[in-house]
């Protein structure tokens, strides 16, 4: 997998990568606060968003019909994976070795 053209993957999932920002600045604000149960339900919502995201670009159609497209979402899908895995660490600890 060759992902080369990042500027293209943010206009084609900008909406994903917005959301991760607003949600990444406000899980940080959570956390500093010791909102853990907000920060725990933002980390959630991370996952959701991935599921829906993976669901609604149908990367195992695109493997076939746009394989650099495919790249693109694969890509952004297992980053998201890691950043969730990231954000975990305080409520599971080790996880994100794991990952």
């Amino acid at each position: 997998m060759e992902v080369t053209d990042i500027s293209l993957m943010k206009e084609e999932h900008k909406e994903l990568i917005d959301f991760i920002d607003l949600k990444l600045e406000d899980y940080y604000g959570k956390m500093e606060n010791m909102h853990i149960r907000e920060g725990l339900f933002i980390v959630m919502r991370f996952s959701e968003r991935g599921n829906i995201f993976l669901q609604n670009t149908a990367y195992w159609n695109l493997y076939k019909s746009d394989r650099k497209k495919c790249d693109r979402v694969v890509f952004l899908a297992i980053n998201l994976v890691r950043l969730i895995a990231l954000l975990a660490e305080p409520f599971i600890p080790g996880f994100s070795a794991k990952i």
